[in-house]
C-alpha cells in the first residue's frame, strides 16, 4: 500500500480580523511513504479559525495495495473513504468509483483491495466523552447521488453527501473545464482532493499550480480560485465542513435553466 500525504500548513496573518490562510500544496510537495511507515499533517490555528462551529477536515490519498489500509476510530470523529478508482471493500461493503462511506464511532477498521481513495477526517473543535464502542457506517452509492450542471455543461458536481446524513462533512465529486472565480466561505473548511487537473490554484492571492493526486485546504473567509489549463480538465472529491457552501452549485444550475449562463463556479 502506498500513502500519498498532504502536507497542510497553516499560517495566521496578522490584521484586524486574523484570517487563517492556507498553502497549496503541490506535486513537489507530496511525500509518498513507504509501506508500514506513518505521516502526520500539522496546522496551527487562531481563535478567528475557532468561529467556525467544526475544526478542519484532513485528507489525504491513499493508493492501495496487498497490505490494505487500516484506521483507529476516535468516537467524536467521522472518517470518509472516497473510492476515486478500482474496488474495495471494507466493513462488509463493497465500493465501486464514487461510492462513500461515512463512519462514526469507537473502534478501527481495514480497506482492502486495489484502488486510489480519499481518506478523510472530520471533528468537532470540541471532543465530547463518548462511551460507543461500535462503529456506525453509511455507504452513499454514486448513482443515487443528485447532479447538477452549470457553466453552460462544462461544470458538474455530484451532491454525494449532504449535510442532513453526515452533519460534520459535506462530501462531492466536482468535475469540469471552466474557471472558478474568485470566493470565499465564510464559516465553512473547504478541502480539494484532485484526482486529475493541471492548471493554478490562487489561494489568499498566491498562485500556484495544481496537480492530480494533490490535495488543497481552504480555511474560512479565504479568497480562492481556480484556473484551468487550455484543453485540462478537473476532476475531485470536494469537501466541506460544515457543508452548505455546495448549494451554490444549485443556484448556478438553476441560472443556467434560467438562460443566465455563468461561465464560472463562484460564490
Amino acid at each position: 500500500m502506498r500513502r500519498f500525504a498532504v502536507l497542510v500548513v497553516v499560517a495566521v496573518v496578522a490584521s484586524c480580523k486574523r484570517e487563517e490562510v492556507g498553502t497549496v500544496v503541490g506535486p513537489g510537495l507530496t511525500v509518498e511513504i513507504p509501506e508500514g511507515g506513518s505521516t502526520t499533517t500539522t496546522t496551527t490555528t487562531s481563535d478567528a479559525g475557532k468561529e467556525a462551529p467544526f475544526g478542519p477536515v484532513t485528507a489525504e490519498f491513499v493508493e492501495l495495495g496487498a497490505a490494505g489500509f487500516h484506521t483507529e476510530h476516535v468516537a467524536c470523529e467521522q472518517r470518509i473513504v472516497a473510492l476515486a478508482k478500482g474496488k474495495v471493500t471494507v466493513l462488509g461493503e463493497t465500493l465501486a468509483p464514487g461510492d462513500v462511506l461515512v463512519t462514526q464511532g469507537k473502534g478501527a477498521y481495514d480497506v482492502k483491495g486495489e484502488g486510489l481513495f480519499v481518506f478523510a477526517t472530520a471533528r468537532p473543535f470540541v471532543c465530547e466523552p463518548d462511551q460507543s464502542t461500535t462503529i456506525n457506517k453509511r455507504v452513499f452509492r454514486a448513482k443515487a447521488a443528485p447532479e447538477v450542471r452549470w457553466a453552460g455543461g462544462k461544470m458538474v458536481a455530484h451532491l454525494d453527501v449532504e449535510k442532513d446524513n453526515a452533519p460534520l462533512v459535506y462530501v462531492g465529486r466536482l468535475e469540469g473545464t471552466a474557471a472558478v472565480a474568485e470566493h470565499t466561505h465564510d464559516a465553512s473548511w473547504e478541502v480539494l482532493c484532485a484526482v486529475e487537473a493541471s492548471g493554478t490554484f490562487t489561494l489568499d492571492g498566491k498562485a500556484q499550480h495544481l496537480a492530480g493526486k494533490t490535495c488543497v485546504s481552504v480555511p474560512p473567509k479565504t479568497k480562492h480560485a481556480w484556473a484551468p489549463d487550455a484543453g485540462s480538465k478537473l476532476v475531485a472529491v470536494q469537501l466541506y465542513s460544515p457543508g452548505g457552501p455546495e448549494q451554490r452549485f444549485r443556484a448556478l444550475a438553476a441560472q443556467d435553466a434560467d438562460g443566465g449562463t455563468r461561465l464560472d463556479a463562484g460564490k
